[in-house]
């Protein structure tokens, strides 16, 4: 019977770990830590991976605006599973931040009279509270009313933002004696609420549904001229004949938006960030160097560009299928830390580690959903994710590592050794969480599978009182073998 249950063992583990291949890395180390208080929360949130990885760090410092509005609009698309449509027709002469359009088009942050968004102004935890319960109103769900229990510091509360800072009391997403509504918002006390929404089931029916943007956002164009400038043909804002403020300025087939400074001796002075525009592609500029571009063939980009306008700083790089690439390119190449995400409407692959070259080379986790669901027939088959942990060598698994994985028998299959093209290859250990107690199996694996003929292993179960019941569990089995073999056919 041992060697009937050893067989059968060796069968599962070849077909479990042996369709490995990487598709889409671990985390490096951290600037900063957060305080004990939030420790747990960041933890949580950071595993739900749907905050960018590069945002884990400086946790005492203050937020910015255009901080709230990246964290707004991601729980907006976490629990919507969405991406927001940015309304084109926004303008802002001071960012072209992808996740502030985001939070104008839905109304959450508005930008001053003079087309300023302010991105770097500090927020106090009052105006987070109020943006983030503007957010979930956004999804359509029964939030509680205003609690009527008030905070010490209740005087401090703006009058306007009362209603709302209590309706986040009574949501569980503020508690306290003091509220201290005027001091900055934190990375980690904005973070830790963000979780808290994110893991709670009272948000579960968020429902988002696109907004119609305020046109008092888009220019006015009420004072608008147009120009004949060298060669360029320009309307827009005009001081003393000459382009002063936005405008949009066009050449054959293509267009500046930006805010204008006059003219020099042979063309048109610019100042603050700029959209060109080039055969229905729009490509953002800031500071001479592109900002962000939406590619005709359904790609963007968002980051920084070398002189030679290829990918170059840190950037996020979205292609036609959706997935994201978020990390430091090297003139134009994926080399080093990269975060990579798949889109929400298909299967989820996740990789987060060292790439060069746009391939994995150093250590790097890659999640990935099953992907060859039947285990064995009848029986058993995969559920969950997929997890990769250890070092990659152009695009392979290569190295010391860690493969993990889940069965609908609520098993969890972890084999830590060493991997050559994702198969376990030497002497590993292999361990099996049962809801019941743990097998550990330590031995030479081939194929992905231990290899019980091959020389010495060992093997044992222990139940979750600490009992070795290594006989038992192999009985136990062994007639789950029986019943298997009886439904394949025979001979």
């Amino acid at each position: 019977m041992k060697k009937q249950f050893t067989a059968l063992l060796l069968v599962f583990f070849i077909v479990i770990f042996n369709t490995v291949a990487f598709t889409a890395t671990t985390a490096p180390l951290e600037v900063s830590s957060p305080s004990a208080w939030a420790e747990d929360s960041i933890l949580a949130l950071k595993e739900t991976r749907e905050i960018s990885h590069f945002r884990f760090k400086d946790y005492q410092d203050a937020i910015t605006k255009e901080d709230l509005a990246y964290y707004a609009t991601r729980l907006i698309e976490a629990l919507s599973q969405s991406t927001i449509t940015i309304d084109d027709k926004i303008y802002f002469k001071d960012t072209l931040d992808s996740s502030s359009y985001k939070a104008t088009t839905l109304g959450l942050l508005r930008g001053t009279d003079s087309h300023a968004f302010e991105p770097n102004k500090t927020i106090t935890r009052e105006t987070f509270i109020v943006t983030i319960m503007s957010a979930l109103k956004l999804g359509n769900i029964q939030l509680n009313g205003p609690s009527e229990i008030t905070f010490a510091d209740d005087a401090l509360i703006s009058p306007s933002a009362k209603e709302t800072i209590y309706s986040a009391k009574a949501n569980g997403l503020i508690t306290g004696y003091n509220f201290d509504p005027q001091a900055e918002t934190t990375t980690e006390y904005c973070m830790s609420i963000i979780n808290h929404i994110l893991q709670s089931k009272q948000f579960d029916s968020f429902n988002y549904i696109e907004q119609v943007t305020d046109p008092s956002l888009y220019p006015d164009e009420s004072g608008y001229s147009d120009l004949n400038v060298f060669n360029y043909s320009y309307y827009g804002n005009v001081e003393n004949g000459l382009p002063y403020g936005h405008g949009i300025a066009t050449l054959g087939n293509m267009q500046w938006e930006t805010i204008y400074n006059g003219v020099t001796s042979t063309d048109l002075k610019i100042s603050g960030v700029m959209k060109i525009i080039k055969n229905g592609s729009v490509m953002a500029f800031s500071n001479g160097k592109s900002k962000k571009m939406f590619y005709s063939n359904g790609t963007t980009y968002d980051g920084t560009f070398d002189e030679n306008q290829k990918f170059h700083g840190h950037g996020i790089y979205t292609d036609a299928n959706g997935v994201t690439y978020e990390g430091t390119f090297t003139n134009g190449n994926l080399n080093g830390l990269f975060e990579l995400k798949g889109p929400y409407q298909k299967n989820y692959y996740y990789y987060l580690g060292a790439l060069k070259n746009g391939r994995p080379n150093g250590h790097g986790v890659m999640i990935e959903p099953p992907r060859n669901p039947i285990l064995i027939p009848g029986v058993l088959f995969e559920v969950g994710n997929r997890t990769f942990d250890g070092q990659w060598n152009d695009g392979h698994f290569t190295g010391p590592g860690q493969l993990t994985l889940q069965s609908n028998d609520g098993a969890t299959y972890t084999i830590t050794g060493t991997f050559e093209n994702a198969e376990a290859v030497g002497t590993c250990e292999l361990v099996v969480n049962y809801s019941y107690g743990v097998y550990t199996y330590n031995g030479q694996f081939k194929n992905n599978a231990p290899s019980y003929s091959s020389g010495a292993f060992t093997s044992v179960f222990i139940d979750n009182e600490g009992n070795d019941k290594s006989a038992w569990f192999a009985e136990r089995k062994n007639s789950e073998i029986d019943r298997i073999l009886e439904t394949f056919p025979q001979d």
